[in-house]
């Protein structure tokens, strides 16, 4: 009886160091599983548009595209600041030019009015509403018709 006992306890401690062995094992593949998530940024809103030009000029066809013979487009604006109550301008052009051929264009797309005795500059909300509202501007003589 004494035998069996110590047999009993040896099967048990064999069972239970089987079970230790097999919960470790599974906790280290549990555990090893676990991956570090990457954080994968947002996504930047860029927009790469080539800007093209066609039109008359002096009678003559012209018509420029950008990355096209070296031609570049360059957005540019004027501000005309007045004094109070009066709204100051903001004068927006685009420019077509070229460092391998001397032609160039430059047009005015119109100009925005805003309170010059808040802010220095018209704000992002001021511009994008006059270029939303003035998809086809009227093209003059420095752009003062949009």
């Amino acid at each position: 009886s004494n035998c069996y006992t110590f047999r009993l306890k040896q099967i048990k401690l064999q069972i239970m160091l089987k079970k230790g062995i097999l919960i470790i094992g599974i906790s280290s593949f549990v555990l090893a599983s676990c991956i570090e998530h990457e954080v994968i940024p947002p996504p930047e809103p860029t927009v790469e548009l080539n800007a093209h030009f066609y039109g008359e000029a002096n009678g003559a066809p012209v018509e420029f595209t950008e990355n096209v013979l070296g031609y570049t487009n360059s957005c540019t604006s004027a501000k005309y600041i007045l004094p109070p109550p009066d709204f100051s301008e903001a004068v927006y052009f685009a420019e077509m030019s070229s460092n391998q051929i001397a032609t160039s264009i430059k047009i005015g797309l119109g100009a925005s009015t805003w309170d010059a005795s808040l802010t220095s500059e018209p704000t992002l909300a001021t511009f994008n509403s006059f270029h939303q509202s003035n998809l086809f501007p009227a093209y003059s003589d420095d752009g003062l018709a949009g």
